[in-house]
């Protein structure tokens, strides 16, 4: 199987890992050199999609493509191109169109009537602002009143502007779909993690969410994607609170560090398994029993050890996959032997939760202790929103 992955940051590391788990020939493709997930990679070639006549050359040599990007004018032209073609995308053009707009999203949740958090100004405070566009935590903030919510919008809203909400408390989940024509299969719910910026430092899987609650987090899940008429692969993101879940939003296209946490739990890989559906074959099955997962972002400053969201991953040049990385299962990581700089992605596991996090505390004392760290940092949420609360700007 010869795969073109389009992208090579946070989710061209995702689909370059898991087709080398598989036995995948993948080329990665990326305007820009180094990128993060160049050496997961048999072949790299820098160039812009964009480029017509190169493009449409190199899909003949391609059986699948895999877009892992996320700039709609990059996603339409590598869609004609492929159509031209004759090779496969796995992406659906129709859902990605309402995912990719928050705004829309909640439009489609209200029409399917289910629990989302209230919109501003029908809600009370503490509220959280999200650009309308974009993924991940960029420009999310939180907000304690009226005077500093106008204070920071009395200048121009991002381009699509913005979805002001209730800040609602509560652990976060995200569950995948994969299908294809209405036949649907969910994956593995996840449990996700916040840095202070909201952004994704951690992923746990399994979920310690009841068997009820799983089944009712799937129900939504199958209902949005035949909403939106999926083909190819979307997760939802919601937040277990007072007993429902409140659905955060949706994203019709490959995510990034829940595949990598699914496979090592269950052992199904969704690289392979979208690969089988766009071809008419079934789907192979995940592993009756689970492994505890615990995926995490290092980052090393010299004796600063800190536990970060995922755009530490997407920043890093070339990353590199290490085995029993300071006893961890696997990492991907620029570290160099030498170097009290560099970023990782850490991957333990555990029969147990307990086990998995045993594992990880062990991990890290090791790097302290190779490192000579004397700080650790491992913000969240709960953190920026009382430095919000006091007036302090805990987002830069």
């Amino acid at each position: 199987m010869r795969v073109l992955i389009a992208g090579g940051k946070l989710q061209g590391v995702e689909a370059s890992y898991l087709s080398q788990k598989c036995g995948f020939e993948t080329v990665l493709i990326d305007k820009d050199n180094p990128v993060p997930a160049k050496s997961f990679c048999n072949r790299f070639i820098q160039m812009d999609i964009f480029n017509r006549e190169q493009l449409s050359s190199l899909l003949n040599e391609i059986d699948i493509v895999i877009p892992a990007l996320e700039n709609h004018d990059a996603l339409y032209e590598l869609s004609a191109a492929c159509e031209v073609a004759g090779v496969v995308m796995v992406f659906s053009n129709a859902a990605y169109a309402i995912s990719s707009s928050k705004k829309k999203s909640k439009a489609l949740f209200e029409k399917l009537k289910l629990h989302t958090p209230k919109s501003w100004p029908e809600c009370p405070f503490p509220v959280i602002s999200k650009p309308s566009f974009g993924s991940g935590s960029e420009g999310v903030r939180i907000f304690h009143d009226d005077i500093d919510l106008y204070s920071h919008f009395s200048g121009s809203q991002p381009e699509g502007g913005v979805v002001i909400e209730e800040y609602v408390r509560g652990r976060q989940y995200s569950l995948e779909v994969i299908g294809l024509n209405g036949e649907y299969k969910c994956l593995q719910v996840t449990e996700l993690e916040m840095d202070g910026i909201f952004d994704c430092k951690r992923v746990i899987a399994p979920s310690e969410l009841s068997s009820g609650a799983v089944a009712a987090l799937e129900e939504i899940a199958l209902l949005i994607a035949r909403a939106v008429a999926l083909n190819g692969i979307m997760d939802v993101e919601a937040i277990y609170h007072n007993g429902n879940f409140k659905v955060l939003e949706i994203d019709a296209r490959l995510p990034s560090q829940t595949p990598i946490a699914v496979f090592w739990s269950t052992g199904f890989n969704i690289i392979e398994n979208l690969a089988r559906v766009f071809q008419g074959k079934t789907m192979r099955k995940a592993a009756p029993v689970s492994k505890a997962v615990v995926l995490e972002h290092f980052k090393v400053n010299r004796d600063t050890l800190e536990i970060c969201g995922e755009h530490i991953i997407a920043e890093a040049a070339d990353l590199q996959l290490h085995h029993g990385f300071f006893g961890a299962d696997e990492a991907l990581s620029d570290y160099q032997p030498g170097e009290n700089m560099w970023v990782a992605t850490i991957i333990v596991t555990g029969e147990s939760r307990s086990e998995a996090m045993s594992k990880r505390a062990e991990v890290i004392e090791r790097i302290r202790k190779q490192f000579g760290i004397t700080h650790y940092r491992d913000s969240s949420p709960i953190l920026t929103e009382l430095m919000a609360a006091t007036g302090i700007n805990a987002n830069g």
